[in-house]
This record gives C-alpha cells, sequence and structure tokens, in this order.
C-alpha cells in the first residue's frame, strides 16, 4: 500500500513538473472567469492576446535561448530600440517594409552581438546581456533625443487592424508561436537546443559547433524582439 502510495507522488511530482505552468494558467482561467461574469467573452479574450502580444514574442525566443542553458537581460530594451529604429525609418522614408525590415534588423543585430560575446570572450550570458542593456538604452537616447517619434497612420493597421476578426498583433504572435514550435520539434536546430541543453560537453562531442549555434539561438531570439519591437511600435 505505501508502495502505491509513492508511486502515486512520484507520478503527481513528474505530472507537475511537466504540466505545472498550464495547469497554474487553468486555475488562474477558472477563477477569472468565476470572478468576472465579462471575462470569458470573445472581445475582452481578443483584448487579453492583443496586450501580452509583444511579451509573448519576446518570449518565444527567450524560449530557445532558456532551453540552450542560457538567458537575455537585454531583450526588454532591444525591444525599446528596434521599436524605436522602425518608428524613424518609417517617419524619414514612409515606407513601412523598410520599418519592419529595420526593426527586425536590429533586434537580430543586437542578439548577434550578445552571442558573439558570449561564445569569443567567453562571458556569462548574464553579464553580456546586461551590458547590452546598457548599450541598447544608451543608443536609444541618442537616437530619439529623449522626445517621442511619431510614425504616423501607414502603420496602424498593423498595431489595430483585423482579418477575419482577429487583432493583427495576435495574429504576428500565434505566427511566431507556430513557427517556433515547428522549429524546436521537427527541425536539427531544435535538435541542437535541447542537446547543448541538457549537456554541451556531450553536444561537443557528438560533433555540434556549439560556439556557432549559440550565435545562432541568439540572432533568431533578437530576430524575434525586433518583431516585437516592430509591434510594440505600431501599436503604440
Amino acid at each position: 500500500m505505501k508502495g502505491n502510495e509513492k508511486s502515486i507522488r512520484v507520478d503527481a511530482a513528474g505530472l507537475y513538473r511537466k504540466y505545472g505552468i498550464f495547469i497554474i494558467l487553468v486555475i488562474m482561467f477558472i477563477i477569472s472567469a468565476v470572478m468576472n461574469k465579462n471575462f470569458l467573452k470573445p472581445q475582452n479574450l481578443l483584448n487579453i492576446l492583443t496586450q501580452i502580444s509583444v511579451v509573448t514574442i519576446i518570449a518565444c525566443g527567450e524560449t530557445i535561448l532558456i532551453i540552450s542553458g542560457m538567458i537575455d537581460l537585454s531583450a526588454g530594451m532591444v525591444c525599446t530600440m528596434s521599436s524605436c529604429f522602425a518608428a524613424g525609418i518609417l517617419l524619414q522614408t514612409g515606407s513601412l517594409s523598410a520599418a519592419i525590415l529595420a526593426g527586425v534588423f536590429t533586434g537580430a543585430l543586437a542578439g548577434w552581438v550578445n552571442g558573439f560575446l558570449i561564445t569569443k570572450f567567453k562571458l556569462q550570458p548574464f553579464i553580456a546581456t546586461l551590458a547590452m542593456t546598457n548599450i541598447a538604452q544608451g543608443v536609444t537616447q541618442v537616437y530619439t533625443g529623449g522626445t517621442a517619434i511619431g510614425a504616423g497612420e501607414k502603420v496602424r493597421f498593423l498595431g489595430q487592424g483585423r482579418i477575419l476578426g482577429i487583432p493583427m498583433p495576435v495574429i504576428v504572435m500565434l505566427t511566431a508561436v507556430i513557427a517556433i514550435f515547428l522549429l524546436m520539434s521537427k527541425t536539427k536546430l531544435g535538435v541542437n537546443i535541447y542537446a547543448i541543453g541538457g549537456n554541451e560537453k556531450a553536444a561537443i562531442a557528438a560533433g555540434v559547433d556549439v560556439k556557432r549555434q549559440k550565435r545562432i539561438f541568439f540572432t533568431i531570439s533578437g530576430a524575434l524582439v525586433g518583431i516585437a519591437g516592430v509591434i510594440l511600435m505600431a501599436r503604440l
């Protein structure tokens, strides 16, 4: 009998470790629905998804880094920098495509620099990305001069438009989530993410170019941060 109880406790602990975050989300969802009858209305749910779209896109990139055993503290400030650059390019050129490319490129470049510093100089991700936070803040301050940038009406659809009733930020967010899910579950790069995070020395022994892979991880994460910056710019 004691053996069965111990087995149940072990199974419950394993279940919580694997699905704990989803269980907590469901509990919070139920509590919110009970406390406020308007919570489950479609418009409210869409508003919530729109509000979390920027953070969720950033979280997609952070997921890659955390699973591979690293972290990026600069994501928030790089998102701000990408957003300001995108707004500035849109204001100067009037081209939404150029603005989007500028935002994504800025984020990707910052991510690559993080990866380069970590792999080339063997810096801890915590230290390197903390330094990038200050760099991004300084660059943003110099670029904007501490004043707001008006991006105009061309970006309104990206931030506030809808397709089939679904807000554009939500569509971009869902696209990012699906893309990262497929990358991590269906590609060789995804296997490398888990391999490096699980045992870096074993990954090296298996022939994985760990330094190059880490730079790729940071670049992908940075590009997602750049996309989040563009969405943030469009919403504001």
